[in-house]
C-alpha cells in the first residue's frame, strides 16, 4: 500500500491512504508540458505552475471524529496559504511542493459521515522530487583504506602508492537527467572547492568551526550558517569561472576535494508524474 500523506510547512500531517480519508492518488499522474515556439516551429518544452485537482473521500463511525478530521483537514492545509509557504504532498519517497488552495465539499448522503472533498492544489515548481543524500566525511592525511589493499599489506617503501587517491570518491546519480542538489560544507574549510565530473564547485571564504556552507542550485544561492544560525549571504564569493549551480549528471562521477573538511550532497530527482515502481 502506498503511503500517501500531506504535509504542512510547520511539520503537521494529514494520512491520505487512511480507513477515514482516501485521496484517488490516480489523477496526481496526469500532467503536460507546454510547447516553446519559433517561427511557427517547435523549439522546445516548458512548465511554469500547474493546478491539479484531486478526489478525497471521508469518513468516520462517530460524528466527533468525522467533524474532527473535517477540522483538522482544514486547520493544517490553511496555514500554508495564509504564511504563503507550501507544503508536500508525498507519496512514499517522493513529494510534490504545492498549497491546497481550493475544497469544494460534496456530501454525498444526507444524514450519513461521508465527504466527498474536490481539491485543487497549486504549484510553481510542479515536479514529483526524490531526494539521495551521500555523506563525506574528513579525512586524515595519513589515512588509508586497507580493505582495499590486497590481503591488507601495506608496502611504505615503495614510490608509488597503492591506496586510493585521497579525497576523491564516487557520487551516483540515480536521476536518468541532470539533477539539481544542494551541497553543505562544514567548517573549518578555507576557500572550499569541491570538484565532480571534472566541474569545480568553489567559494571563496572561509568557513570556520561550527560553521556551514551551503549551495543550492535550486534557488541559486550561496549562503554560510554561524554558529548561532545567523546567515550571510556569499553569493559574490562564487567561484566566477565554472558555475557553482551546474546539475550534477546522472549515473557514476568522480568527487574530489582536500578531504580536509565534511561534505554532504543531497541530490533531487525531479519528475513530472510520481515514479511507478519504487
Amino acid at each position: 500500500m502506498m503511503n500517501v500523506f500531506y504535509e504542512n510547512h510547520a511539520g503537521e500531517r494529514i494520512d491520505l491512504n487512511s480507513e477515514n480519508i482516501i485521496l484517488q492518488y490516480q489523477e496526481l499522474f496526469n500532467y503536460s508540458w507546454d510547447a516553446v515556439t519559433k517561427s511557427r516551429k517547435i523549439t522546445g518544452f516548458k512548465r511554469d505552475s500547474a493546478t491539479i485537482p484531486v478526489t478525497v473521500a471521508v469518513t468516520a463511525e462517530a460524528e466527533e471524529e468525522y467533524l474532527q478530521i473535517i477540522e483538522e483537514f482544514y486547520r493544517i492545509t490553511e496555514k500554508d496559504i495564509l504564511a504563503v509557504v507550501p507544503g508536500k504532498l508525498h507519496i512514499d519517497e517522493q513529494y510534490l511542493n504545492c498549497y491546497i488552495s481550493g475544497d469544494i465539499k460534496q456530501d454525498a448522503f444526507k444524514g450519513i459521515l461521508f465527504q466527498i472533498k474536490n481539491l485543487t492544489l497549486v504549484t510553481d515548481f510542479p515536479y514529483w522530487i526524490k531526494e539521495t543524500t551521500y555523506q563525506y566525511l574528513p579525512e586524515s592525511p595519513n589515512q588509508v583504506d586497507y580493505a582495499t589493499l590486497e590481503k591488507g599489506i601495506l608496502f611504505p617503501e615503495f614510490p608509488f602508492d597503492f591506496a586510493p587517491v585521497h579525497g576523491e570518491k564516487i557520487l551516483e546519480n540515480p536521476s536518468f537527467k541532470d539533477s539539481n542538489f544542494i551541497l553543505t560544507i562544514y567548517g573549518f574549510a578555507e576557500n572550499p572547492q569541491i570538484t565532480i565530473a571534472g566541474h569545480h564547485y568553489r567559494v571563496e571564504t572561509t568557513v570556520y568551526e561550527g560553521e556551514i556552507l551551503v549551495i543550492d542550485s535550486i534557488k541559486g544561492t550561496v549562503e554560510k550558517i554561524g554558529r548561532l544560525g545567523e546567515v550571510t549571504n556569499c553569493y559574490n564569493a562564487r567561484g566566477k569561472q565554472k558555475s557553482v549551480f551546474q546539475k550534477i549528471p546522472p549515473g557514476m562521477n568522480t568527487f574530489q576535494w582536500s578531504g580536509g573538511f565534511g561534505v554532504d550532497i543531497t541530490l533531487f530527482d525531479e519528475r513530472s508524474e510520481p515514479k511507478w515502481s519504487l
